[in-house]
C-alpha cells in the first residue's frame, strides 16, 4: 500500500531506511543518508534527494552500489536467489525469454544493460535476437579489450594468439570463437596500430594501382586494375566477419595482386613492336 509522503516525513530513522531502503536494492545506507533531509513535497523531490545523496558518496560506495545491483540473468537470477523486485523487472525485460547462449554471453559479462523500462525493447527487438544470431557481437568487446592492453605493438603473428583465453571465454556458445572474426581487429592484435597502419598502406597502394590502371586506354591494362579493385575490396569487405587472409588465402592473395599488377608491364616489355614503313621499304644489304 503506498505511504503519503506527508507520512514518510515523520518517520523515525529506522523506519525510514526500512520502508525507502529498498529502492535501491541491497544499498539501505542510501536512504539512511537521506533521512536528514527531511521533509519532502513531493515523491519526484524525495528521489532528488536518494540521487544527490548517491552522487554525493564518492567512487567507492557508488561502484559498491552497481556491484549489489544482481546480474542481469545472472547466477542469482539462475538460482532463483533475486528480490520480488528484481524479478519482476527482469521478467518484464524479456530477459527470461533468452536463448541459452545468449545467457551463457551475459552471465560472463560479456554483455552489460542497465535495466530500466525501456530495456525490453531493445533486448527483444534488437540486441537478443543479434546476439543469438551472431555470437561474434559478444567476442569483439572482449578482443578489443585485448588490443588495450598491447595496442602499439601487439601480441605477434599468428591467428591463434588469443586461442586459449577467448576459448575460456567464449567456449560454450560457439567453438570457433577462438579469434577475431575481422580484419582490423586481427591486424591490431597481431601488430598492433603500427601493423594495422602498415596494412592500411599496402591495400592503399595496391588500390590506387587498380585504379590508375582501370583508366587506362589499354583493354588489358584496364582490365587489370578493375579485376585489381576487386580483389582487393573483396576480400577486405569478406573478412571484416571472419578471419580468412591467412597462410594459402594470404598468399593467393597476394599472388594474384602480383600478376595482376605485372601483367600489363610484362605484356608492354616483351611485345615486339612493329617495323615503321620507312624500315620496310629500305634495301637490305649484299
Amino acid at each position: 500500500m503506498p505511504i503519503p509522503i506527508s507520512k514518510l516525513n515523520h518517520l523515525n530513522h529506522a523506519e525510514f531506511t526500512r520502508i525507502v531502503g529498498p529502492v535501491f536494492e541491497h544499498s539501505p545506507w542510501i536512504a539512511e543518508n537521506t533521512w536528514s533531509k527531511r521533509p519532502f513535497a513531493n515523491v519526484e523531490q524525495l528521489h532528488h534527494a536518494l540521487c544527490q545523496t548517491v552522487q554525493a558518496a564518492g567512487h567507492e560506495k557508488q561502484l559498491a552500489l552497481i556491484c549489489a545491483h544482481p546480474d542481469l540473468v545472472g547466477r542469482a537470477a539462475l538460482a532463483g536467489a533475486l528480490t520480488r523486485e528484481s524479478t519482476g523487472e527482469q521478467a518484464s525485460a524479456g530477459l527470461n525469454a533468452l536463448s541459452p547462449a545468449v545467457k551463457a554471453g551475459m552471465e560472463k559479462g560479456v554483455l552489460t544493460l542497465v535495466g530500466d523500462e525501456n530495456v525490453r525493447a531493445m533486448i527483444i527487438t534488437g540486441t537478443g535476437k543479434a546476439l543469438q544470431a551472431d555470437p561474434r557481437l559478444l567476442l569483439w568487446p572482449e578482443v578489443v579489450e585485448q588490443i588495450a592492453e598491447r595496442p602499439l605493438v601487439g601480441y605477434g603473428f599468428g591467428r591463434g594468439l588469443l586461442r586459449e583465453p577467448l576459448r575460456e571465454d567464449f567456449g560454450t556458445l560457439d567453438s570457433h570463437l577462438w579469434h577475431t572474426h575481422n580484419l582490423v581487429l586481427e591486424a591490431l592484435v597481431q601488430g598492433g596500430l603500427s601493423g594495422l597502419v602498415l596494412l592500411a598502406i599496402l591495400l592503399g597502394m595496391l588500390l590506387r594501382e587498380g585504379w590508375r590502371y582501370a583508366r587506362s586506354a589499354d583493354e588489358r591494362t584496364m582490365a587489370c586494375g578493375i579485376a585489381l579493385i576487386a580483389v582487393a575490396a573483396g576480400m577486405v569487405v569478406r573478412n571484416m566477419t571472419d578471419t580468412l587472409f591467412v597462410r594459402q588465402n594470404s598468399l593467393f592473395f597476394w599472388g594474384m595482386a602480383g600478376v595482376l599488377l605485372g601483367l600489363p608491364l610484362s605484356g608492354s616489355a616483351t611485345s615486339t613492336p612493329a617495323p615503321s614503313a620507312a624500315v620496310a621499304r629500305a634495301p637490305r644489304p649484299g
